[in-house]
């Protein structure tokens, strides 16, 4: 069943920079302090590093950097999702908490992959297909749609 399916959708939404975006809890094994991070090579601008979380070596993303790859804000969260048998850590601004959103109204909000740069999709397709699948099913809240979820309003 696809979220369009099913009558709402449980979603944890976070800040990443000026972006709001809405992530499958599916996909969330658990939200943190942001972690220390060690760096590796340079592969693109989005990936900080490595971090050790729960003892396992995970590769950390910024969501602010992948939306804007000069961004410069420090980031406050991690998000572990589970792609396939292993981890990845999100790293965001802040979390802004859990909604269950109806299945209209998740179907119509823009997909997160849809505000980031062609040339960062295309580099997050190389590294990591699997990601890329995990990210495609996250939503963009805009302030509007932000302002009805706050309120508890059905748009």
């Amino acid at each position: 069943m696809t979220l369009s399916d099913a009558p709402s959708a449980a979603v944890l939404v976070a800040r990443a920079g000026a972006h709001r975006c809405a992530l499958p809890t599916h996909d969330v094994v658990e939200v943190m302090r942001r972690q220390p991070v060690r760096a590796i090579a340079p592969l693109a601008a989005f990936i900080e590093g490595l971090a050790v979380i729960r003892g396992q070596a995970v590769p950390v993303v910024s969501l602010p950097r992948l939306f804007d790859p000069a961004a410069t804000e420090t980031t406050a969260r991690f998000i572990s999702v589970r792609i396939g048998h292993r981890l990845v850590a999100l790293a965001v601004s802040e979390i802004l908490g859990m909604r269950r959103l109806p299945a209209r109204q998740l179907s119509v909000l823009p997909p997160l992959l849809g505000a980031i740069e062609q040339t960062a999709v295309s580099g997050l397709e190389v590294l990591d297909h699997q990601l890329l699948v995990v990210l495609d099913c996250a939503r963009l809240i805009s302030d509007g749609d932000w302002a009805e979820l706050a309120t508890g309003q059905d748009p």
